[in-house]
């Protein structure tokens, strides 16, 4: 199986999001679950209002489990490595720019 690159950059901007979130979420100390949601509700939430701003339904991640999967993973792994960024103030910052360099690079991903 081959993914084009776009889907790459996609992917990528979403794993990002979500590390992201998991990170800010573990910072004010919330269990599993509220790191979840904060999880997902960074990798997806500005996509959803975006859907939901022009009008496209359904909203692309509910057509694409591949994100659902991407987060899970990427939530899932962040405590892993969060006490050691805990100490590099930078790492949270650079998947920051890192998720919104994707998804600017990428643009619009759910047409393809």
């Amino acid at each position: 199986m081959e993914l084009p690159f776009i889907s790459i950059i996609d992917i990528l901007g979403t794993f990002s999001f979500a590390v992201a979130g998991a990170f800010a979420a573990m910072e004010k100390k919330l269990d599993l679950f509220g790191v979840l949601i904060i999880s997902f509700a960074t990798a997806i939430g500005g996509g959803t209002i975006r859907d939901l701003l022009i009008g496209r339904l359904p909203v692309a991640w509910l057509t694409n489990s591949t994100a659902i999967w991407v987060i899970l993973i990427g939530a899932s792994s962040s405590p892993v490595f969060f006490f050691v960024a805990e100490k590099i103030c930078a790492n949270v910052i650079l998947l920051r720019c890192n998720g919104t360099w994707a998804i600017y690079y990428g643009g619009d991903t759910s047409r393809y």
